[in-house]
């Protein structure tokens, strides 16, 4: 796993046969001002040709291009991962993935991204990800990863390069984009960027998901958010009235069609009263989900929030409502 220097930029590409994408993406970056310490090719086995070609390719030009100041290569190949969860080792590495239809390759690739990412940041580095090379499932995947343990410091990119320019480079007939003849934008090779949302800044606690499948992280996430989904029906709850509480609790627990009048008639009370109560409730959903004004909520977003909600939520909510 690599080592890093406090605060260094490192470029994360993924790779298949076609080098000119790291090294296009890599002087893009230089030029823009990204000081890069370093390139992490990732691949799958180096028994493809094109692969080791473009190993080769890239570590060579990298060594004579970048010197001032120098640049290191690292390759990082697909590899199967197996982790003793609580102790946070690896119990043992498998080989090296040489297909992108290998029945393991999914979990491979997540795991080695999600690996290298999560190693990358817990040394410091702020991460530039470009998920253009190789078999679209390493990009795909990648950016999963990469969406758990990002920072608003890291990007990620999209390589885009005009249809003469790709065809004319091949498999690396050429590693550095030629300047344009025109001058509009679309004509130069650049990169794209690609939004992603650092879960990391919400959810602090992911380096401890470092040696989970992706599964088992998968799931740890969706409690997560569930827990949270549950903190911010609970402070609605809290803030409503018996009165409001009763109408909130209709919309949410009614079977069958529900509509201010199924609830006016169920409840006892005037269909203007159920408006007014279930205004208040959705205000207070507004600012707990920090939702803008507009557009307008309605009754369905209690439907939809508080439906599914376990009976220990209603037996505190009710027990609460009773005082």
């Amino acid at each position: 796993m690599p080592s890093v220097n406090h605060s260094e930029r490192v470029l994360v590409a993924t790779l298949g046969g076609k080098p000119q994408i790291v090294t296009f993406a890599l002087d893009y970056l230089l030029a823009r001002g990204h000081s890069i310490g370093h390139v992490y090719a990732v691949h799958l086995a180096e028994k493809d040709a094109r692969i080791q070609r473009s190993l080769d390719l890239l570590e060579t030009e990298i060594r004579a291009r970048y010197r001032a100041p120098r640049i290191q290569f690292s390759r990082v190949p697909v590899r199967a991962h197996r982790y003793d969860a609580v102790k946070g080792a690896p119990l043992a590495l498998g080989g090296v993935v040489e297909r992108i239809d290998d029945p393991e390759a999914a979990d491979a690739i997540w795991l080695t991204m999600h690996r290298l990412v999560s190693t990358l940041k817990s040394g410091g580095a702020y991460i530039d990800l470009c998920v253009t090379g190789g078999p679209r499932l390493i990009g795909l995947l990648a950016m999963s990863a990469a969406t758990l343990l990002f920072t608003p410091q890291d990007h990620c990119w999209h390589l885009y390069t005009p249809a003469d320019v790709r065809q004319q480079a091949g498999d690396g007939n050429f590693l550095h984009a030629p300047e344009p003849d025109g001058s509009t934008d679309n004509e130069r090779t650049h990169l794209v960027a690609v939004p992603l949302i650092p879960l990391g800044v919400l959810f602090p606690n992911l380096q401890s998901a470092m040696y989970l499948s992706p599964q088992e992280i998968i799931a740890q996430h969706t409690r997560q958010l569930s827990d949270m989904e549950m903190e911010h029906c609970r402070s609605v709850a809290r803030q409503a009235t018996n009165a409001e509480y009763r109408v909130l609790r209709a919309f949410a627990r009614l079977e069958g069609s529900v509509s201010v009048a199924a609830i006016a008639a169920a409840l006892h009370v005037s269909p203007n009263t159920v408006r007014t109560h279930n205004g208040k409730v959705l205000g207070y959903c507004r600012n707990e989900w920090e939702l803008p004004e507009k557009p307008l909520l309605t009754y369905h977003f209690v439907r939809e929030k508080f439906g599914g909600l376990p009976e220990r939520f209603w037996d505190e909510a009710d027990s609460r409502h009773r005082d």
